[in-house]
């Protein structure tokens, strides 16, 4: 397959549980109980999406369809617009023929760059698009937007950290670190590997960071 991965990669044990289904079902008896709202219809999404991370196709469609009914009521959600194009991204996964994973992935990148465009500053939008692309094979030419990405979270965590969940934190150190590794600034690495793995010692990223300090020479 062309793509394997997407943003909330498909190592997060949130994706491979019922939890992300569960949730759905809360969110929809609450939108029920109340009215249509867009923070709602964008949390439906968000689960469906990190179950369709783990592989749960019908999750992605569901996921596709609440994003489809909020931004016809918010067309400049720029989150919004950002994990439609992750989801896009996931049907190029799942797609059988290779022309037609190359076209999904295209167009769910440009989803990805228009909500950047649309807010810039948004810390959601940069970790979507981010958290995403960092798993695409280089032949798609997303490298430099992943570490403009990187680069830009790296900045706003360091200045206000509580802006971002422990977890982004430390997922944004797993691949910091990484592309200090590829770049041979093993020190740099290391360092920011050991700072993500202490926010929470034992989350699954943080077993991710010690697998990759243990390759670090």
């Amino acid at each position: 397959m062309l793509l394997t991965a997407a943003c909330c990669s498909q190592d997060c044990p949130a994706a491979t549980t019922s939890a992300p289904l569960t949730a759905e079902k809360r969110l929809l008896e609450e939108m029920a109980a109340t009215t249509t709202n867009t923070t709602r219809l964008f949390q439906l999404a968000d689960v469906c999406h990190d179950a369709g991370a783990g592989g749960d196709k019908k999750a992605v469609e569901r996921a596709d369809a609440y994003l489809r009914q909020l931004l016809a009521l918010e067309p400049s959600n720029a989150p919004a617009v950002a994990l439609l194009g992750s989801i896009y991204t996931m049907k190029g996964r799942d797609a059988f023929w290779p022309n037609v994973q190359l076209r999904l992935v295209h167009e769910g990148n440009t989803f990805m760059d228009q909500a950047v465009r649309l807010d810039p500053e948004s810390h959601r939008v940069r970790l979507i698009r981010a958290f995403n692309n960092v798993h695409m094979p280089d032949f798609l030419g997303r490298a430099e937007s992943v570490r403009a990405d990187l680069a830009w979270l790296a900045e706003k965590s360091g200045k206000d950290p509580g802006r971002f969940s422990i977890g982004e934190r430390q997922e944004l150190a797993l691949h910091l670190g990484r592309q200090f590794k590829h770049q041979h600034r093993n020190d740099e690495a290391r360092r920011t590997w050991v700072a993500g793995r202490d926010l929470a010692p034992g989350s699954h990223f943080a077993t991710e960071i010690d697998s990759e300090l243990t390759k670090l020479h």
